[in-house]
């Protein structure tokens, strides 16, 4: 035996070790045990039994808890930093939505989706279950020096962008109005349900009666059963062909039934005034007759100087929702006759807060809200249903641009650098909304956001655009070139760091330079784009418009509720007014 202890150690070493081994064994067998020759054959005794038991249970627990830890882990991971939005001390989790760059064609199926109504934080679901499972195929790794196309060129701004806190839903408190209370003046017919009778023979542009139906929606979407976005757009009662320029009816609509509205002006703390301004100038931008064009505001800002609560706040705490671009009401009323309205102009609207589509980042008493889009969810549900299918649609299209290109000398240069650089490159596809082809087939244009990782952005007329939007509401991340196209604009509504939902390319670079915006968006490392991804989804709920006609629980902000709690609180901190109390 003391020779086969020997020769343990050398044995390992040896071809022979099972074989020592083996005459290891025999000899212990034989070897002389207390109570004589026999078998070696230990005794298990309880104690070991007990020990063996433990250790067994804790094995068990330990693989039960690390299961369901990495099951957690394939669930609710995320690569990136997660945002913090405007006045928020809480707000949405990170959703990452993993990615393909493939040119495949056709529409993933529709994934399953709870009815539930419950709040929960949307957990990443792999497209590509491997590295490389198809060619030209990615999945979003969370390391900082991988990129869209392994590109060997140095990333550039998007990898510097800085970490944010958490957030998750931001839900709205119905039960308690903190003392903050909103009234609505009841204006004159003409200033709203006149306009709105009067709907057609629009001069030089078009009929606007379906437009201004279903709180300002507009027609619901009618799309055939062989169109594969049917089964994507549900429910279908939540889809309209909505126009850009109606937002004004939509808050009326909702403001209507505020659970916080008051019929007594001594309690209010907001005075919301209806007047359709921006409806009724779509009959008149071109009105070559500018006494006409302008009757309405005179007659407007007549009736406001009389009205007490005005002349008590000085106009403060009053606002005013415009459906249009600021640079539509400010045309000079005793020079300027060509273009648009002279309203913003007028002294009486000083300290009135303006609510538009684009505000004048210089000005502080304007509040730039969404443009709407076509989803107008009447449930919870049905707001989740839609942010899952953002979140695990496959994305096959690099880069995608829909629009059309402008005469515009302000903005043309950017838009026809823009779109031909996408149609000279093999990763960019484009649709051309020629003709208002994409306003009334909207279905194709969330098609085109589900499908692409990256939208192009270009500024249009003016540097807002309804598209960016449209991307958000898809999961697409916009490309725009300069930040007075979103970040400088919607203050209340997007994070503070452009980065977070967004990509910049500088505009000078492009027509200046003619910098490639391809390269530059292949350089994004993928983890950062998967960042991107998951604010995106998380920030569709306040984005969008709901519908007023509910069918179920809606707990979430949509863009009216952050605009009004932007607003109340905005008030709340401003200085007493002398004599506003009185």
């Amino acid at each position: 035996m003391a020779n086969s202890r020997v020769n343990i150690s050398s044995c390992l070493q040896s071809l022979n070790c099972l074989r020592l081994l083996e005459e290891l064994q025999v000899t212990m067998r034989s070897s002389p045990l207390k109570g004589g020759r026999r078998h070696f054959k230990p005794k298990v005794s309880i104690g070991r039994w007990t020990i063996l038991a433990l250790f067994t249970l804790s094995m068990v627990f330990l693989y039960l808890m690390v299961g369901d830890g990495w099951r957690a882990v394939g669930e609710n991971s995320d690569t990136g930093s997660e945002v913090t939005l405007p006045g928020e001390q809480e707000g949405f989790g990170p959703i990452s939505t993993w990615i393909q760059s493939n040119d495949q064609e056709g529409l993933s199926p529709t994934p399953a989706v709870s009815q539930s109504g419950d709040q929960e934080q949307f957990s990443p679901t792999p497209i590509v279950s491997q590295f490389g499972d198809q060619e030209g195929s990615f999945v979003v790794v969370p390391t900082p020096t991988a990129s869209i196309e392994n590109s060997s060129i140095s990333q550039t701004d998007s990898s510097a962008a800085p970490s944010v806190e958490a957030i998750s839903p931001t839900l709205r408190s119905s039960d308690k109005c903190d003392g903050r209370r909103v009234y609505i003046y009841e204006l004159a017919a003409e200033f709203n349900e006149l306009i709105l009778r009067n709907c057609t023979g629009v001069e030089a542009w078009y009929s606007m009666c379906d437009d201004i139906i279903n709180q300002g929606f507009g027609v619901p979407l009618q799309i055939p059963e062989s169109d594969p976005m049917a089964s994507i757009l549900q429910p279908p009662s939540a889809w309209f062909r909505t126009d850009q320029f109606t937002i004004e009816i939509t808050f009326h609509e909702r403001l209507k039934i505020h659970p916080c509205r008051t019929t007594n002006t001594e309690e209010a703390s907001l005075f919301y005034i209806p007047f359709y301004h921006g409806i009724d100038l779509i009959k008149n931008l071109y009105n070559t007759d500018f006494v006409a064009r302008d009757r309405l505001t005179l007659l407007f800002i007549k009736w406001l100087r009389s009205q007490k609560p005005w002349q008590r706040y000085q106009g403060k705490r009053h606002v005013l929702v415009l459906g249009r671009i600021v640079w539509d009401f400010i045309r000079d009323y005793s020079k300027d006759k060509t273009w648009g309205s002279s309203l913003l102009t007028h002294p009486e609207l000083t300290n009135v807060t303006k609510l538009l589509i684009e505000r004048d980042i210089w000005k502080d008493d304007t509040l730039g809200v969404p443009y709407p889009t076509s989803f107008h969810p009447s449930s919870e549900s049905d707001l989740r249903a839609w942010q899952r299918t953002v979140r695990t649609f496959k994305r096959h299209k690099f880069v995608s641009l829909a629009g059309a290109t402008r005469d515009n000398k302000l903005t043309g240069l950017i838009r026809d650098a823009v779109f031909e650089q996408c149609a000279n490159s093999s990763r960019c596809h484009s649709i051309a909304c020629n003709d208002g082809w994409c306003k009334r087939n909207p279905q194709v244009i969330v098609q085109m956001g589900l499908e692409s990782v990256f939208c192009l952005q270009p500024p249009g007329d003016s540097p807002t655009r309804k598209g960016i939007f449209d991307s958000l509401q898809t999961g697409c991340i916009p490309v725009v070139f300069n930040r007075q196209q979103a970040a400088l604009q919607y203050l209340s509504h997007l994070p503070g760091n452009h980065s977070d939902y967004s990509v910049i390319v500088s505009e000078e670079d492009v027509c200046d330079h003619n910098y490639d915006i391809m390269n530059h968006l292949s350089r994004i490392p993928l983890a950062e784009v998967a960042r991107m991804q998951a604010n995106v989804v998380n920030l569709i709920p306040r984005l969008l418009y709901r519908n007023t006609k509910l069918t179920g629980d809606y707990t979430s902000m949509d863009a009216i509720d952050v605009a009004m709690g932007s607003l109340l609180t905005s008030f709340d901190a401003e200085k007493p007014i002398a004599g506003a109390s009185s």
